[in-house]
């Protein structure tokens, strides 16, 4: 459980941690002291969840590419889930997944490439605008697109469009936006990190970097 304060530390309520509905495939090793080493099998689906400036919350499962909206104490509101094809794990990326969790082999653990997936989630994760509107973060599948698609919801859950950004956005750390201003971390192709401010004009939510 959440407990939510007001401005004055004043309790407001509290609100039920969403739980989340996939089963997560890991690799675990043990170490000599009994220390567990449990890492995620790559490329599975995830579950994320934001408050809504309703003061509900929004779910999202990359799994099935599911939107749901819940209330404080777990009732489901309204659900949207987009019809996309997953995208396949090259063969590629199922070997650099080895030097990906090289640390992990390293103390001794076993990564095993017949339990990665065959396919991936088409999305990564979502953000909140204060607007209320939510933003998606698709995996492109050219690889100058990454970081630069998302889908687009209305607070209502109303699917908008896929937005193409003219520069890529990384998820973590989470964009914020505030009074139609993003704010974000964005990376070249070399990996470098610089921060970006847009200004996010609607209708036809294009941005000015």
């Amino acid at each position: 459980m959440l407990a939510r304060f007001d401005a004055s530390f004043a309790s407001i309520d509290t609100v039920a941690i969403p739980e989340s509905p996939l089963d997560s495939e890991v690799f675990e090793h043990v170490l000599e002291n009994d220390v567990r080493l449990i890492i995620t099998v790559p490329y599975q689906g995830s579950f994320h969840w934001r408050f809504s400036n309703s003061g509900n919350l929004w779910t999202l499962n990359t799994e099935t590419y599911e939107l749901t909206e819940i209330t404080p104490n777990g009732s489901v509101l309204r659900s949207e889930r987009m019809e996309l094809d997953p995208i396949p794990v090259t063969p590629e990326e199922k070997v650099g997944v080895r030097d990906q969790l090289g640390w992990f082999i390293q103390e001794g653990g076993s990564v095993y490439l017949t339990r990665i997936p065959s396919t991936k989630p088409v999305v990564l994760g979502l953000f909140a605008e204060d607007s209320g509107h939510l933003w998606v973060g698709r995996i492109a599948l050219e690889p100058d697109g990454e970081g630069r698609l998302f889908d687009v919801f209305d607070p209502d859950g109303r699917f908008l469009g896929t937005l193409r950004l003219p520069f890529r956005l990384t998820l973590h750390p989470e964009p914020i936006v505030r009074r139609g201003i993003l704010y974000g971390i964005s990376t070249d192709e070399s990996g470098a990190a610089s921060v970006v401010v847009a200004t996010v004009e609607r209708p036809g939510s294009r941005l000015q970097p």
